[in-house]
């Protein structure tokens, strides 16, 4: 392992040990909307990050939705992330969404983030699309539903604050079979298969180019006065192309 991934995860073990001892709770930007956790922090699994050739377990939607999920359905492997100041061949912001994000989504996105595309897409300078490709393998005998938009870019500091930066959500995904608009970030993946996915998010480029980035794959549960517990994330800091 190279000495500055040495470094990082001792880091990430202070992280998870100031975690414990904080009385501050940063909470996913997703949860801010209907009402803030703000009894405790949250902790990251195993107090580590994940690395390149590892993979996390996440739980699924089983038999669409009326079984149980044993939290280790789907096994989603390291990503290969790509950085771009202009849109993925094919895809327009008309694609954003399902095609549901318009005037009132970039004026949110603008007031949440600071940032927006315009109408071609083009982002302010200071900012940059990255596609994020990843792999998820339903490890079960039988079909597994997954919510993509559950994975969101995050930074870890030294002070053991746990903030998400950019878009909560993917803007676009590739998985999507053009059918009912409320279920667009439900993927289905057949039993032992593996489905590629890829999405798309937009960063500040100080946030792409931190040494704390980290991709949530799991944004973990609320727990009582435990707060938000099973967070799980690759460590992607260095790692991003473009």
């Amino acid at each position: 392992m190279p000495k500055t991934r040495f470094k990082k995860a001792a880091i990430v073990v202070a992280v998870s040990v100031a975690l414990l001892c904080l009385g501050g709770c940063a909470v996913p930007a997703s949860s801010n909307e209907s009402g803030s956790f703000d009894s405790a922090t949250p902790t990251l699994d195993k107090s580590r990050l994940y690395g390149p050739g590892e993979s996390i377990e996440v739980g699924g939607i089983v038999s669409g939705g009326g079984g149980p999920s044993s939290a280790n359905e789907l096994s989603i492997g390291y990503p290969s992330i790509i950085k771009s100041t202009s849109l993925p061949d094919g895809v327009n912001v008309s694609d954003f969404k399902g095609g549901s994000f318009d005037e009132s989504s970039a004026n949110s996105m603008k007031e949440q983030l600071g940032f927006a595309p315009d109408s071609q897409g083009a982002l302010p300078p200071g900012n940059s699309y990255v596609l994020v490709q990843e792999a998820v393998t339903n490890t079960t005998g039988e079909p597994v539903s997954y919510d993509v938009s559950r994975a969101q870019f995050a930074l870890v500091n030294q002070s053991g604050g746990l903030s998400y930066v950019g878009t909560n959500e993917p803007l676009w995904h590739d998985a999507w079979d053009g059918g009912n608009l409320k279920q667009y970030w439900i993927v289905s993946v057949d039993a032992g298969a593996t489905l590629e996915v890829k999405l798309l998010y937009a960063l500040p480029d100080d946030a792409i180019d931190a040494d704390g980035l980290v991709y949530l794959v799991d944004p973990g549960n609320a727990n009582g006065e435990e707060g938000f517990v099973g967070l799980k994330a690759f460590d992607v800091a260095g790692q991003i192309q473009g």
